[in-house]
């Protein structure tokens, strides 16, 4: 069994920086508040993207479909990272790092 533990994220969709803490979380419940434009209640807040950043960090891919530079965060336009950290079966620590246009990692998956 994998167990998942951290999901960073760095100028992703709507996101400029997130470090959400997955580590004995259980069920999680993903609701948002969208601080952009208040009118819209949740919509635009970010959920879609948070799931989108965990399957781009593993596959390259996001649910949408988006690929390469549609996952930049438009207002920065570089520096995408995404991290997923999780343990194995055996409790051996892991780390996924994807990254586009980054300084340091390119367009990479490590």
């Amino acid at each position: 069994m994998i167990t998942f533990k951290k999901l960073i994220i760095q100028n992703f969709l709507s996101f400029k920086t997130a470090e959400l803490d997955l580590d004995n979380q259980g069920l999680v419940l993903i609701q948002g508040i969208n601080k952009d434009t208040p009118g819209f209640d949740s919509n635009g807040s970010g959920k879609s993207a948070i799931g989108d950043a965990f399957l781009w960090c593993l596959w390259g891919n996001t649910l949408r479909g988006l690929k390469c530079d549609d996952v930049l965060n438009s207002k920065i336009g570089k520096d995408c990272f995404v991290s997923l950290e999780f343990a194995d079966s055996r409790e051996v620590p892991c780390v996924i790092r994807r990254g586009r246009k980054h300084k340091e990692l390119g367009d990479s998956v490590q």
